[in-house]
């Protein structure tokens, strides 16, 4: 299977390298396509991209996280076969967190906005919290301050 390289962003390979891992997923563990949404994560640390906006026709829309339907947001690290899996209403929850850094991906065909998230931060999150976690309904990055739509 073969990936974009390194930073630069190809949104045809990275599809279909979504794609594959979403399969090779969902066999690993008998699941069924449509409950893992599947990332792809680099090696060098413990921070995860979470994209909630595409740049589709001159404007920023809702897409990843603020689009998804599956339960479970999965990353596969580098070509390790490790699996991370957060439940899709906490890692929403956690992008909201003060800790939670705005990022964009500018350097590839289909531009993105999102949330870079901790590990720790979506750890610490779950294991503070006694009541049901209650996503909002969207998060759009402002560089700066968080916006819900």
């Amino acid at each position: 299977m073969s990936i974009s390289n390194g930073n630069q962003p190809a949104f045809d390979v990275d599809a279909r390298y979504g794609e594959a891992a979403e399969s090779q997923f969902a066999r690993l563990f008998d699941g069924s396509n449509g409950l893992f949404e599947v990332k792809r994560k680099r090696l060098q640390d413990a921070s995860f991209y979470v994209e909630t906006e595409c740049l589709r026709d001159g404007r920023y829309v809702p897409s990843g996280i603020n689009v998804t339907k599956a339960r479970y947001w999965v990353y596969l690290i580098g070509e390790s076969d490790i699996f991370v899996i957060f439940p899709t209403e906490l890692l929403r929850v956690a992008m909201t967190s003060k800790a939670a850094r705005d990022v964009a991906e500018t350097d590839g065909s289909h531009p993105t906005r999102g949330k870079l998230v901790k590990l720790t931060t979506a750890l610490g999150y779950r294991r503070s919290k006694k009541e049901p976690l209650k996503a909002p309904p969207l998060v759009t990055p402002m560089f700066g301050q968080n916006r819900l739509l």
